[in-house]
């Protein structure tokens, strides 16, 4: 079988035959189809905008679950400042353009929403 290695990723291609193996790693990434060296950096940049984009889009619905478990366990003192964190960082991502200025807001509101809903 002949072996071929993409970005630390084994492929075992049968001769003559279909792909036999892929490792976890996904087979082709960061192998570019551009036709143009700046097509082929445009593809390195979105690769590493995305890596870091992924970091801060995990990390916000991480912060926003776990105020929204505070408010349900009805622990205000916890759950004021997980909320100020989870704003915090909600507004650091929309500032970055991770993600949307006016989802970053609508998530905010329900977010408060449900912490003022708390408080009564």
């Amino acid at each position: 079988m002949a072996e071929r290695e993409y970005n630390s990723s084994v492929i075992e291609f049968a001769p003559g035959g279909p792909l036999c193996r892929v490792s976890k790693l996904r087979a082709y990434e960061g192998v570019s189809l551009a036709n143009s060296k700046s097509a082929a950096k445009r593809a390195r940049v979105s690769e590493r905008r995305k890596i870091s984009n992924r970091r801060y889009r995990s990390s916000t619905r991480t912060l926003v679950r776990r105020a929204e478990t505070l408010i349900s366990q009805a622990d205000e003192q916890a759950a004021s400042g997980a909320v100020g964190n989870a704003i915090s960082l909600l507004d650091r991502a929309a500032a970055k353009g991770v993600i949307h200025p006016n989802n970053a807001a609508r998530r905010k509101s329900r977010l408060m929403a449900k912490y003022n809903a708390m408080e009564t």
